[in-house]
């Protein structure tokens, strides 16, 4: 009974029936909360999405989830051997050999340095992960012929290369000398492929294992055991412990947490860099509503003044003005969430639409004042798939989300609150007189 007419009065104070609409002063700040969670939570979600994207990216095509370097003294009967005993580890999902080396690719006076992959030619079928983050835009996965070669769209793009074309590649050899020796062999392209991200799509050409153990010098770091987890990012001490008893003595074993881990600290930390700025806004938008409820406190002394006389404690006065503060946060927090994930999920879509508008007004510009004034501006990239992903994956994390909603809602509790003690310390008497 004593909590009724504090959450009466204080309803009464966000909402109003005469003119069935939100408080005058309360509507400003539910709006300003709104808009402000609304880059809040697309920088979340957006920062994650590329985050695990380019992540993911790593994992399955470049560092792999872990990487086995083995002595130069071991064959690579030997190594194929290790392989399938790596494959019989429980936390194991596949394991195979690869050779990497640098080379030159030349077609038609053109050239591209790249880095060598050789790899069975088994791999795409066997490897799900492989499957899922190269997209194959001609040809196929096809490794079979010993001079086929799958080169990426940024370098067939450079080359002017298509499938079935004829290149030529240099590559590093070793003489029985121990001198390097470059080797030039002819290729056919059989495949163009592209992951997604360019910082990957340049330094990849995929090459038959056969021709990479005869093209490329054998070295400490050219052999490698590629190791593929069921679970990559739960805790792989104990697996890498197993691993290494199956390795040969003098072996090196690196997790893709070891081999990336400043690319992932950066991006983590432009992450909560990003997010914590737009915090802050947050902050600002929350507390405008303490300068909403001092104005209704205000405009409100008669009431609070008759309340107090019909017996009306002050903790009664003081929790109306905070549940009304706590509706503001409330309403605010579900339109800026509900706002926030809408542009999330459709962000490729905005992003485009963004390029499209921005390319007809600098055609427009061109047009109009490039006659008249000989000013001609460039065309720009709102969002540069060069230096990022070509589409953003997003996947809205729901429990990111009720912390925000949370902290939100926090805030404009906290930020009601002084108003709300300073109209529970009115005299009821000076107000009755001067009313």
């Amino acid at each position: 009974m004593m909590l009724r007419f504090p959450l009466f009065f204080g309803m009464a104070n966000f909402y109003s029936r005469r003119r069935r609409s939100l408080a005058r002063y309360l509507a400003g700040s539910v709006l300003g909360i709104a808009l402000s969670l609304v880059p809040l939570i697309v920088v979340m979600e957006v920062a994650d999405g590329m985050i695990k994207g380019i992540t993911s990216r790593y994992l399955e095509l470049g560092t792999y989830h872990m990487e086995a370097y083995i002595p130069e003294n071991i064959s690579y009967d030997e190594a194929r051997a290790i392989t399938k005993q790596l494959d019989a580890l429980d936390d194991v999902r596949d394991a195979f050999r690869e050779i990497r080396g640098l080379g030159l690719v030349y077609f038609k006076g053109k050239r591209e340095s790249l880095g060598i992959r050789a790899v069975s030619p088994d791999i795409y079928e066997r490897d799900d992960g492989i499957r899922r983050y190269l997209r194959l835009k001609e040809g196929g996965f096809d490794l079979k012929e010993r001079n086929s070669i799958l080169i990426s769209a940024p370098i067939a793009e450079k080359l002017g290369v298509h499938v079935g074309d004829n290149i030529q590649m240099l590559a590093l050899s070793g003489s029985a000398s121990g001198q390097l020796i470059p080797r030039i062999k002819s290729m056919k392209v059989t495949g163009i492929f592209t992951t997604g991200y360019q910082d990957l799509d340049k330094l990849l050409v995929y090459i038959p294992f056969d021709t990479g153990k005869k093209l490329l010098k054998r070295t400490a770091f050219s052999l490698m055991l590629a190791v593929k987890v069921k679970d990559p990012f739960g805790r792989l001490d104990a697996l890498k412990e197993r691993i290494y008893r199956v390795l040969p003595e003098g072996s090196y074993l690196y997790t893709w947490y070891e081999l990336e881990v400043s690319q992932y600290k950066s991006f983590r930390t432009t992450k909560a860099l990003l997010i914590f700025i737009m915090a802050l806004i947050v902050l600002v938008a929350s507390l405008n509503i303490s300068s909403s409820m001092v104005m209704i406190v205000m405009e409100s002394r008669r009431e609070i003044a008759i309340c107090k006389a019909i017996g009306a404690k002050n903790w009664m006065i003081s929790l109306s003005y905070t549940f009304s503060g706590l509706m503001s946060g409330i309403f605010g927090t579900i339109l800026g969430t509900a706002m926030g994930v809408f542009v999330s999920i459709n962000i490729n879509d905005i992003f485009r639409l963004m390029q499209r508008f921005t390319d007809a007004a600098v055609r427009a510009f061109n047009f109009l004042l490039n006659p008249l004034f000989g000013v001609r501006m460039e065309s720009f990239q709102i969002f540069n798939a060069a230096y990022y992903l070509d589409r953003i994956p997003i996947e809205v994390r729901f429990n990111e989300l009720v912390y925000v909603a949370f902290f939100t809602i926090g805030l404009s509790v906290a930020a009601s609150y002084l108003p709300a003690k300073k109209a529970a310390l009115f005299n009821p008497i000076e107000l009755i007189n001067r009313y």
